[in-house]
């Protein structure tokens, strides 16, 4: 498991103000927000999705060089691990027994319907409630970071100095005093 992208999918939730308790391999974050009974309506959650739902158990799946298809899926077990009893069990006993979806991120998923639905498929029937793409995290964490803000997190800093250098083209940004047009 990268550390790297757990942490990136943290501080997403973080700066969405969401209330995050991490380990290695996943974590679980709650909306205050949220509603207790809301579920995800689409398979794979933008941003503004997430909003709705108050309670995630979350699994970030850092194989950014991979769609996930099929074939990849039924040979890799481990990524549904977070689903095993003790794990739900933990995940229940945070959420005070109110209900939570299982979400995993993921790079992406194939391009192809017929694969693609396949993939869907495959992890509902796994336990899987819906899947968060890692450039949503990543455009996500990026609009809301403040480039004249200093974080506390190292994550989030090196994030607001890229922003603060243009690194992240957008059509918002000021121009610096000092800088020709």
């Amino acid at each position: 498991m990268s550390t790297v992208s757990v942490r990136l999918v943290t501080e997403f939730f973080f700066l969405h103000d969401w209330l995050v308790l991490a380990t290695d391999e996943y974590l679980m974050a709650r909306n205050p927000r949220g509603s207790a009974d809301a579920r995800p309506e689409a398979f794979v959650l933008e941003r503004d999705d997430l909003v709705r739902l108050r309670n995630v158990l979350v699994k970030p799946v850092a194989w950014h060089t991979l769609r996930f298809a099929p074939s990849v899926l039924r040979k890799s077990p481990e990524i549904f691990s977070f689903l095993d009893d003790e794990t739900v069990a933990r995940a229940g006993a945070f959420f005070e027994g109110e209900p939570f979806s299982r979400l995993l991120v993921i790079p992406g998923l194939p391009a192809t319907g017929e694969l693609r639905r396949a993939s869907i498929q495959f992890m509902r029937d796994r336990g899987i409630d819906a899947v968060v793409r890692f450039p949503t995290v990543i455009a996500g964490l990026i609009e809301r970071i403040n480039s004249r803000q200093v974080y506390l997190s190292e994550m989030n800093e090196l994030l607001r100095i890229l922003k603060f250098y243009r690194f992240f083209p957008s059509e918002n940004q000021q121009t610096l005093p000092f800088e020709q047009q």
